[in-house]
């Protein structure tokens, strides 16, 4: 987690977030945890990873993690796994897209044949998605009915997005065809079956996710799925092979009519697949499932390379061993800082649960948490997902990392319990934000003074106040300047839910003193912004200017703060 220089670090990093700002088009939905850029005076949560192997990666700035997300479960056996990465090299002489099917297709279906309990037949695809939006619309060929009864995450595809009402660009005629139900309550499965009597095509569900499955529920779902004439479909995406050889149908002891396995099936190449019994997968051809790069060779590589390692290794053996470590080592720290959390769902696949407190909401205290194992090095976005590369040195450094971080979330209770204002002030604040949002909207030069001048909220409210400096390094920083607040109803209209948000407004002349204007790429002019909660730290945005000033005197704006980082 050493930094060498963090102004410089912190100006690459912005630079190259900037960057990726106006190139492409994800915005914050590719953060892993929504985080702003910059978290405290010297510190950046990171954007952007430059390697990785076995159970940890280095960011941009070269710090190291432990990483317990791991793409979000493609990297079964660590990353950079020699023999996968062999396979693919190997590969790259026969070409990755062939005019006609590689053997390795063949090769790679045979061996899902044999491992996974209801794989008859096979067909490939390149993400969770198009696996079950196969499967969904394979069984409203073969049932004839329209309506899909559902339990987990299933993707982005329309059949699955339009569940959801903020999505946008999905035909509204398709949302009334999905509905969820509450994993564990075979009553009110039944309920709707029998609200959608002979409409209902399948149930798509994860068979397990942070919730175990009550005794005999999961065989009873299949048999109320037959009684009514639907197909059963399992979403393996994450539990293919995680949980054993035989994924979740193995691990569990039943089979669906359908699964869709992803993931982790190429250690991180992009493969899926679709997996079920003869006389339904035979009717496949008949729904137009197909893509160009299903038989794609170089995935098919890594994906057989794969196979045959969790096939003859103890894999997932080892991965609940890991995940039932982690699981004590968590339980341990909390116990011992007096915080109520638990990790829950199975131990290759584990989801922290955390209980509201003082006042606080289960979501604040993760929030906290997980903000805090990334400032000491452990990656997680709230799921704990070990691979066959995890180690005892992982579980190591985790165990310290979880420390530091449950003794943060531990304070900040004691802090928010306390009739102690002072104590209360200098723990909460300062450890509860660090989130914005906010415009600059003035920036330029008047006589011997820098102009700042815009509006800026944070999570839950207005800052108490907002100051202004001028630094070019470590040695060259002046002293914080207070911003005047200003009125700004247009902003607290637009956010109602923000307390005090009309004065959240700022504006500040910074005197240079003679600090240079004639700055560059290599040696940017520096304006932090510090917004204050109650007397402590909340948020911090660093502005970087390496462009001239114009001859308007001003640098047009105004330029979005909620990274904690501008490039002008």
């Amino acid at each position: 987690m050493n930094a060498p220089d963090p102004h410089a670090s912190i100006h690459q990093a912005g630079k190259l977030l900037n960057q990726a700002r106006k190139v492409l088009a994800y915005d914050n939905f590719d953060s892993i945890l929504h985080k702003p850029l910059l978290c405290d005076e010297h510190s950046a949560f990171p954007q952007f990873v430059e390697s990785a192997q076995g159970f940890e990666f280095t960011d941009s700035l070269g710090r190291v993690y432990v990483d317990w997300v791991n793409s979000g479960g493609p990297v079964l056996l660590g990353h950079r796994r020699p023999e996968v990465e062999q396979a693919i090299i190997q590969q790259l002489a026969a070409g990755p897209s062939l005019p006609l099917m590689h053997p390795l297709e063949v090769e790679v279906a045979t061996l899902l044949t044999e491992m996974i309990p209801n794989a008859d037949v096979v067909a490939f695809g390149k993400n969770g998605s198009d696996g079950l939006t196969g499967a969904t619309r394979l069984a409203r060929a073969i049932t004839g009915g329209d309506i899909l009864l559902h339990y987990g995450m299933h993707g982005f595809h329309d059949w699955f997005v339009c569940s959801n009402p903020i999505v946008r660009g999905v035909p509204e005629v398709l949302r009334p065809l999905i509905h969820p139900f509450e994993y564990n309550d075979l009553e009110g499965l039944e309920a709707l079956f029998e609200r959608f009597k002979g409409r209902v095509a399948a149930v798509v569900m994860e068979p397990i996710r942070e919730i175990m499955p009550k005794d005999g529920y999961l065989a009873a779902v299949k048999e109320m799925t037959q009684r009514h004439g639907a197909l059963l479909i399992w979403d393996e995406v994450v539990t293919a092979l995680r949980l054993g050889p035989g994924g979740a149908q193995e691990y569990l002891g039943v089979e669906p009519d359908l699964a869709c396995l992803g993931k982790a099936l190429a250690n991180g190449m992009p493969i899926s697949a679709l997996v079920g019994r003869r006389d339904l997968m035979e009717q496949s051809p008949t729904t137009a499932f197909g893509m160009t790069f299903r038989g794609e060779t170089l995935a098919l590589a890594a994906a057989r390379a794969t196979l045959r390692i969790v096939r003859d290794e103890p894999v997932a053996e080892h991965i609940a061993r890991i995940g039932s470590r982690v699981r004590e080592i968590f339980s341990t720290a909390c116990e011992r800082h007096g915080v109520s959390a638990r990790l829950n769902g199975p131990p290759a696949r584990m989801t922290f649960g955390f209980d509201g407190d003082a006042g606080l909401e289960w979501e604040e205290i993760q929030r906290l948490f997980l903000q805090e194992c990334i400032k000491n090095g452990i990656f997680t976005n709230g799921n704990i997902l070990p691979t066959y590369a995890h180690n005892e040195e992982s579980l190591e450094r985790t165990a310290r990392g979880f420390d530091l971080a449950l003794g943060v979330v531990g304070e900040t209770l004691q802090a928010a319990r306390s009739k102690d204002s002072k104590l209360a002030s200098s723990s909460v604040a300062a450890r509860r934000a660090l989130t914005s949002i906010g415009s600059l909207e003035a920036l330029g030069v008047e006589g011997s003074n820098l102009i700042v001048g815009g509006w800026a909220l944070l999570a839950e409210s207005a800052p108490d106040r907002v100051c202004v400096r001028i630094e070019a390094g470590p040695e060259q920083q002046r002293p914080w300047i207070e911003a005047d607040s200003v009125q700004r109803p247009d902003v607290a209209g637009a956010y109602p839910d923000r307390r005090e948000a009309s004065g959240c407004g700022y504006f500040a002349r910074v005197p240079l003193n003679g600090a240079s204007l004639a700055v560059s790429p290599d040696a940017p002019l520096v304006v932090t912004l510090r917004l204050e909660r109650r007397a402590a730290l909340a948020f911090l945005c660093r502005v970087l200017i390496e462009s001239p000033l114009p001859a308007s005197g001003a640098w047009p704006g105004p330029f979005a703060t909620r990274d904690g980082i501008v490039v002008v």
